[in-house]
């Protein structure tokens, strides 16, 4: 874990460590942790930011990049022109995780993984993973006692039918993944 040794810092390194593992329940073993090739990857993001745009949250413009060859982790920042960036490590090129990134753009880089990226991350979610995949994130959000902030700067998000952008990229085959329990994405 990164971060400071005590204060604000290892509060966040705490509600990140937290938020990775909720997603991993949520995700794992399915079509949203399938990685797409680049392509699909742009046009993926092209659409959800067209989605997000069309409700009213405008987090700039954003560039995708491919992060070092020996990067673990997938990030996000915006520079003072308010473009953002999202650098994909190998092997995440996923819908879970340009949600994911694309909440941080939209929550604020002060938001760090607390309850403001939470909330902007259920958002997000609700238009590339629709409103069942927002759905089981905020149910793992609250199995893990993570608060939701219910105040934030941008317009309300109605979450896509079903399994939103990605279950429209895949022609409604979204039970590709392994069979789990009831409910569950894939």
């Amino acid at each position: 874990m990164n971060g400071a040794a005590g204060g604000a810092g290892a509060v966040r390194d705490a509600e990140r460590t937290r938020v990775y593992a909720a997603e991993e329940a949520a995700f794992a073993g399915t079509l949203a942790e399938e990685p797409l090739s680049w392509a699909e990857l742009e046009q993926l993001a092209a659409d959800l930011l067209g989605a997000l745009r069309r409700t009213g949250v405008d987090p700039g413009p954003v560039r995708l990049r491919r992060a070092r060859r020996d990067a673990a982790h997938s990030s996000a920042r915006a520079g003072e022109d308010r473009a953002g960036e999202i650098r994909f490590a190998p092997g995440h090129e996923a819908p879970a995780t340009l949600t994911h990134e694309l909440a941080h753009l939209v929550a604020g880089p002060a938001a760090g993984h607390g309850p403001r990226f939470r909330a902007a991350h259920l958002a997000v979610a609700g238009l590339g993973l629709g409103a069942r995949g927002a759905e089981i994130l905020a149910g793992e959000y609250a199995r893990a006692r993570l608060p939701v902030a219910t105040r934030h700067p941008w317009p309300a998000v109605v979450p896509l039918p079903g399994w939103g952008l990605l279950g429209a990229r895949h022609s409604g085959a979204i039970a590709l993944g392994p069979v789990r329990e009831a409910g569950a994405l894939g």
